[in-house]
C-alpha cells in the first residue's frame, strides 16, 4: 500500500487496475525515439520516477552518479540519458501542471 508503480505505456495497453497504489503510465519508448533511441526508454522512465517521488533522490543527482559512471568518453551515450531523464522528469510535471 501507498507505493508507486511507473509503467511504460508504450508497451502495456492494459492499465493495471490496483488501488492500493499509485500508477503512473509514461509513454517512454515514444520519447525515447523522438530522442534518437528507443534505448533510452529506460532513462525516460526512471527521470519520471524521480519527478513523482523526489524524495528518493534529485533529477541533478541521478544525471551526476550516471555520468560518472559511464565514461566521459562516450560523451554521446552521456547526452542521450540526460536527455532521456530529463524528458521522462518533465512529462510527469506537465501532466501535474
Amino acid at each position: 500500500p501507498g507505493g508507486l508503480l511507473v509503467y511504460n505505456s508504450s508497451l502495456i495497453k492494459n492499465t493495471p487496475e490496483r488501488t492500493d497504489i499509485t500508477v503512473l503510465p509514461v509513454d517512454a519508448n515514444s520519447i525515447a525515439e523522438k530522442l534518437g533511441s528507443a534505448r533510452a526508454a529506460n532513462m525516460v522512465a526512471i527521470g519520471a520516477l524521480v519527478a513523482a517521488k523526489p524524495a528518493i533522490a534529485s533529477l541533478d543527482a541521478v544525471i551526476g552518479a550516471l555520468e560518472e559512471a559511464v565514461s566521459s568518453r562516450n560523451s554521446e551515450l552521456n547526452a542521450l540519458n540526460r536527455n532521456a531523464l530529463n524528458a521522462g522528469f518533465n512529462s510527469v510535471k506537465q501532466k501535474a501542471a
